[in-house]
């Protein structure tokens, strides 16, 4: 995401809020939080199923 965000245009900044990006990061990053923890649980369940 880092990369991505360095890649991005000067234009992009110009035109784009300083919170509106820190938001875009903030919930970006807790929505991949989110999907790796339930992906993770359920992988973890289906293991003991099997077991």
């Amino acid at each position: 995401m880092y990369r991505h965000l360095h890649r991005l245009s000067p234009r992009f900044y110009a035109h784009t809020r300083l919170g509106d990006i820190m938001s875009r990061v903030n919930n970006d990053i807790g929505e991949i939080q989110r999907i790796a923890a339930e992906t993770a649980l359920a992988w973890f369940g289906n293991v003991l199923f099997l077991v």
